[in-house]
């Protein structure tokens, strides 16, 4: 079957799903205009450069469409049909705290005719930046969402857990920041409501409030004044979405690690086996993220 007879075949809305398939950089007010006047295939192919502009396209977009229209009449390109589409309408209905890369994924895979992470990616890319169009008509929240993610698309794309950890990390370093506002504040009277205030302007970098837990409350901001017992309670309060658990605190809070000995920890230490706290590999990688962000908090200040 010819290129051409595919293309009279389609529909307005099959139409645009075959545009947008083809990469030809046409904005989502572009599509709109097509979608309005209500333009199918057999249409399309007929359309000359003069036809586009008379239904208010700019020269440019005019100019693009005319000549795949006829590249299309003389199938002098490779092209790819309208495949199964993730229906754009959906990120209205899904909410914003689910507009992470695995659960868009999964969204994804259960709505496209490949599964493969890269073809899923390269569609989800797609459909964001069109959200992220001020002229997309989805609301401001949605929009601004969208465009968080493309600004860390490189992170997100190449390292689903590096983006993660750059987001806990900044976290990190906002809790740390925290526990010295409140010292600071405290022959004020207003360390409580700086607290406070604080919090409610954290953002991480998906424009979502991050969560502070409210037992960092008791940990001196002086790191190296720490106890063994508020090592414990700083582990316990990073310890969500973290790659260690209960069973890893306990062992470090066996050894009476004051802050100065956690500060000296190492990898290899953590890890030994036999040794005296014998993690596994993973949570003691995340153990010792949290050692390296304290250790540079400490040079940062000296």
């Amino acid at each position: 079957v010819a290129l051409a007879d595919d293309v009279k075949k389609y529909d307005a809305e099959k139409l645009i799903s075959f545009l947008r398939e083809q990469e030809l950089g046409l904005s989502e007010e572009v599509i709109k205009v097509l979608e309005n006047n209500d333009v199918t295939g057999r249409a399309f192919l007929e359309m000359t450069k003069q036809d586009f502009r008379d239904i208010n396209l700019k020269a440019g977009p005019a100019l693009v469409l005319a000549n795949f229209a006829k590249e299309c009449k003389e199938e002098r390109l490779p092209y790819s049909k309208p495949s199964k589409r993730f229906n754009l309408d959906s990120y209205n209905t899904i909410p914003l705290e689910n507009w992470s890369c695995n659960k868009l994924v999964e969204h994804y895979r259960e709505n496209l005719d490949r599964k493969d992470w890269s073809y899923v990616l390269d569609n989800i890319k797609k459909d964001l930046t069109r959200i992220a169009d001020l002229n997309s008509g989805f609301g401001v929240e949605r929009r601004r969402k969208a465009q968080a993610i493309i600004d860390h698309w490189k992170n997100w794309r190449t390292s689903p857990k590096k983006f993660s950890m750059d987001l806990k990390r900044d976290y990190s370093q906002f809790k740390i920041d925290t526990l010295q506002v409140k010292q600071q504040m405290i022959a004020t009277g207003n360390a409580s409501t700086q607290i406070v205030d604080n919090r409610k302007r954290l953002r991480d970098d998906n424009g979502e409030a991050v969560k502070i837990s409210s037992s960092d409350d008791d940990i001196p901001a002086d790191i190296k004044s720490w106890s063994p017992d508020h090592v414990k309670k700083f582990l316990k309060s990073r310890m969500e979405n973290s790659d260690y658990d209960e069973t890893d605190i306990e062992k470090i809070r066996k050894q009476d690690l004051t802050g100065r000995a956690f500060l000296r920890l190492t990898e290899e230490k953590l890890t030994r086996n036999p040794g005296l706290y014998e993690l596994k590999p993973s949570p003691a990688e995340g153990i010792m993220e949290l050692v390296e962000e304290l250790n540079q908090k400490l040079a940062k200040d000296t």
